[in-house]
């Protein structure tokens, strides 16, 4: 049995970090080893919820000790609240087929479900712009078998994301340039108000099928252009008003 705690952290410079530190609680006192592992730069605040795995289906905000229990929850979640910002720079493995295009991520500052369209900017915590990566090879593979292919969009360091800037900073930017460059070279072109669907209808028909936390991002369209690229190219995304992301794509195994 293990005793599991998460924690923020000031790193000197005044960055915050989310730590998880586990400690086992049967073992001789003399030997008792703790293990600190840090999960995520950046984190100011997060939540813990737990889950009893009954009927009720619900997460609670706090869970009675053991003795009043006799038992220790089925699941624990942690969902990040304030996020400073993401790496501005990613190095994405070689893959046999990629594609990318550039997105405007809105993270989610407050958790929701069947969220009103009327009140979804107000779930909004900031904006940045995202590189949004496919792994053709797979999702090609998966769609000539009849299988889902999510691994074809969720492979390690698919997303990479700029920092994110705050609503109260930049406000609900719902028109400005956005583009993609690949080695210097215009792939994509386009503005935010070409968005078929808006940030608010988008976060009110997704939170209709799942809930919405803290620290969520959501990838919210691209404009035409979507192509491959190789091991030498240097991505370049940029919304203007936002900000921007720059990937390096190197061949690790080279």
């Amino acid at each position: 049995m293990r005793r599991i705690e998460f924690l923020t952290e000031d790193k000197p410079g005044g960055e915050s970090q989310l730590v998880m530190i586990q400690q086992a609680l049967l073992a001789p006192t003399n030997s008792v080893k703790v293990h600190r592992t840090v999960l995520l730069p950046h984190v100011e605040t997060f939540a813990v919820e737990v889950h009893s795995g009954g009927i009720s289906n619900t997460w609670e905000a706090f869970w009675p000790t053991l003795f009043e229990t006799n038992g220790l929850p089925w699941q624990a979640k942690v969902s990040l609240g304030a996020v400073k910002q993401f790496p501005r720079k990613s190095t994405l493995p070689i893959f046999a087929s990629l594609s990318s295009h550039a997105k405007g991520p809105p993270a989610i500052g407050i958790v929701g479900k069947e969220i009103n369209f009327e009140s979804a900017l107000e779930h909004v915590w900031g904006y940045g712009v995202g590189i949004d990566m496919t792994r053709r090879d797979l999702q090609a593979q998966a769609k000539k078998l009849q299988r889902p292919w999510a691994m074809g969009k969720g492979f390690d360091q698919s997303a990479p994301v700029s920092a994110l800037r705050s609503v109260s900073e930049i406000g609900h930017p719902s028109e400005g340039r956005i583009w993609l460059k690949v080695n210097d070279a215009i792939r994509q072109d386009g503005n935010l108000n070409m968005q078929i669907w808006n940030v608010g209808e988008t976060i009110s028909h997704l939170s209709a099928f799942v809930e919405l936390g803290a620290g969520d991002l959501l990838m919210t369209g691209t404009p035409a252009g979507v192509g491959p690229c190789s091991a030498g190219d240097a991505l370049e995304g940029v919304i203007e008003g936002i900000g921007r992301v720059t990937v390096s794509y190197v061949d690790e195994m080279s």
